[in-house]
Order: C-alpha cells, then structure tokens, then sequence
C-alpha cells in the first residue's frame, strides 16, 4: 500500500510544563470557507506562523519517514495551528482525497494510525492509545487517543487526540490537540466542541 497522503500528526518536543489560568477567556472566531469548518479559539494562545509549522512537521515528517523507510509527500492546507506551550496546542489541516487514486479512505486511516504507533514505538516511547468515535456538529469524527509516559511510565507527560473525518467524499479534515492539564484541555475541548461543520456529507 502506498503511504497515504492524510495528516502526518507532529510528534511534538517534550522539554517543560506551564500552567495558565482560564478564569476569562476571551474567544476569537476561526473560519475556513473552503472546507467548511469554523470554531471558537482561545486568543490568548499563540497563532503560530508558517515557518514554525514548518518547522514542527519537519519532525514528524522526519520521523514517520524513517518508520516508512520512504519520503513523504504531502498535498496539504494548514489551517488553524496554536500554542501556549510545548504540551499544549492545536493544529489542523485538510487535505484533497480521491478514491481513485488513494484508495479506501477506511484503509489509509488504519495505515496511518498504525504507522504512527510505528513511529512512536521505533522511538523508544512510553505510551498507550485507544481509538475511537466521536460527534463533533452532529457528524462523526474518528479518533486516536495517545497518552504519553515518562520512561518509567510512573508520570503523564502529554496527551494527544486526533480527531478525523473524510468530508463530502473529496477531502479530509483532521484536527489535533495535545495537553498536559485539565484547564489546558478544557479550552482545547472547547475548540473542537464549539465546531460547525457547512458541508454535511
């Protein structure tokens, strides 16, 4: 099976935690017309630039492709990419898809699943990961949640979820968030459960 053209999700560096009150939280508003996708984010986060995001998928990229032993290309629109902290952000991005030439969307979603439990496991991480489903705006999302342990697996360094979905049949659309904290988390959530979703199918 070829590599699918999907979210490669960003194994991001784990070096420090923050904390961050969430007493008043002050919500921007978040569009993109193309996919149809608009949600409510937390302006007190950092929008992150084109050349930080680059520079983060280069590391994911780099990794998973040494799990592939092979090159990785990517057709991709970044969307929404924010950060407090290196625990704690939201990235999202969609992508064309075509069953002709990409095959079973089902399929290319357990290939990548797989290969990101590839990766982490090739890089000597401590983890766990459960895969599920879930209702954002009324349609279904399916999900990859990953926790990640210290070495000893004795403390919670960060959790991931990655939420996906194939939208009219052309194109995906994957949201990410990573945290370390409840507070964290319950703005995070607020993103993905404040979505609205224009095209239904």
């Amino acid at each position: 099976m070829n590599s699918p053209k999907l979210l490669i999700l960003i194994i991001l560096p784990i070096f420090s935690c923050h904390s961050q009150k969430t007493d008043k939280i002050e919500y921007a508003v978040y569009e993109d017309k193309e996919i149809g996708w608009t949600t409510q984010y937390s302006n007190s986060w950092k929008v992150m630039t084109a050349a930080e995001i680059e520079k983060l998928e280069g590391r994911g990229q780099t990794a998973m492709a040494s799990t592939l032993d092979e090159n990785l290309i990517l057709i991709r629109k970044n969307l929404l990419w924010l950060e407090k902290d290196q625990f704690n952000s939201f990235t999202s991005n969609s992508q064309p898809f075509d069953t002709i030439t990409d095959g079973n969307y089902k399929d290319n979603q357990e290939f990548l699943n797989q290969t990101l439990v590839n990766t982490y496991k090739s890089q000597g991480t401590q983890f766990d990961v459960k895969f599920g489903k879930v209702k954002i705006d009324g349609l279904e999302f399916s999900t990859m949640e990953t926790t990640l342990f210290t070495p000893d697996r004795k403390k919670i360094l960060m959790n991931q979820i990655m939420y996906d979905r194939l939208i009219n049949g052309t194109a995906t659309l994957t949201l990410d968030i990573n945290y370390n904290n409840d507070k964290d988390r319950e703005i995070l959530l607020h993103m993905i459960n404040s979505s609205k979703l224009l095209k239904r199918g």
